[in-house]
């Protein structure tokens, strides 16, 4: 069987699950136990404020668009605009 990694294995090997797909081909899920480093502290913070128009607005004034959002009224925009767009052709001589 050939074996394909994505990365090499860090940690003890804690369980194993195979799953073959619908294609034929075999998959293997590894979990392991690895050791985890803290991350060193820097001593500043930042505020953090989740909202509905935008996703987040930091304590620095960075706004973080809601994509979840905008796509959705993309999508209405355009749909509105094809409405439009057919109303004004049949109108027109």
């Amino acid at each position: 069987m050939k074996i394909r990694g994505s990365r090499h294995i860090q940690g003890r090997i804690v369980a194993a699950t195979i799953t073959r797909k619908a294609n034929g081909r075999f998959y293997v899920a590894l979990k392991v136990e690895a050791d985890v480093q803290p991350l060193p502290t820097t001593g500043q913070a930042i505020g953090v404020d989740l909202g509905i128009t935008d996703f987040a607005i930091l304590s620095s004034g960075l706004k973080i668009d809601n994509n979840r959002f905008t796509k959705a009224m993309r999508q209405k925009l355009t749909h509105e605009q094809r409405i439009i767009s057919s109303s004004q052709r049949s109108e027109a001589p």
